[in-house]
């Protein structure tokens, strides 16, 4: 009876840290278009939604980029799936606001942020892809992936 109890003890432990990983991968907000095909397809996603989530959910600064990493190998693991190209390169932008126009009432446009871009080759992300969301979430960059971070998180509201 103990190794039973054992066992189902291990088995809600192991399910639980899939749940993590799996609660670190927010759905995709905001547009993917495909902006340049050939041997290296380049993508752009405008993540304006997805970043005024984080901000408003206080997830900024280096837990905020993990999360939105996480999201971003997901694109990546989606557009592969369709992809002839060689490697995919993934540009995540958003929209910068200012300060409330007293005129509209509305926020004003400060700019575009190109926060990171995600290079990896598409048989890489087909194999590895499904396990970088782990890696991403535990603070290191997979081998096979290639983050650079170009600009930085609003800060929290």
């Amino acid at each position: 009876m103990p190794k039973a109890t054992l066992l189902c003890a291990l088995l809600v432990l192991v399910s639980s840290v899939g749940t993590a990983f799996a609660d670190d991968v927010r759905p995709v907000a905001g547009p993917v278009i495909l902006a340049r095909s050939g041997v290296q397809a380049t993508y752009l996603w405008d993540a304006s939604p997805y970043v005024a989530k984080l901000v408003g959910d206080k997830d900024v600064g280096d837990a905020g980029l993990r999360t939105l990493e996480g999201t971003a190998v997901a694109v990546l693991r989606d557009k592969a799936r369709t992809s002839r190209s060689k490697t995919l390169v993934l540009r995540v932008v958003y929209t910068r606001s200012g300060e409330v126009s007293p005129v509209y009432g509305t926020l004003t446009f400060n700019g575009v942020e190109n926060l990171a871009t995600l290079t990896a080759a598409r048989d890489a992300i087909v194999k590895f892809g499904a396990a970088w969301n782990g890696e991403i979430a535990h603070g290191t960059t997979p081998a096979n992936l290639k983050i650079a971070i170009t600009g930085k998180l609003p800060p929290p509201q």
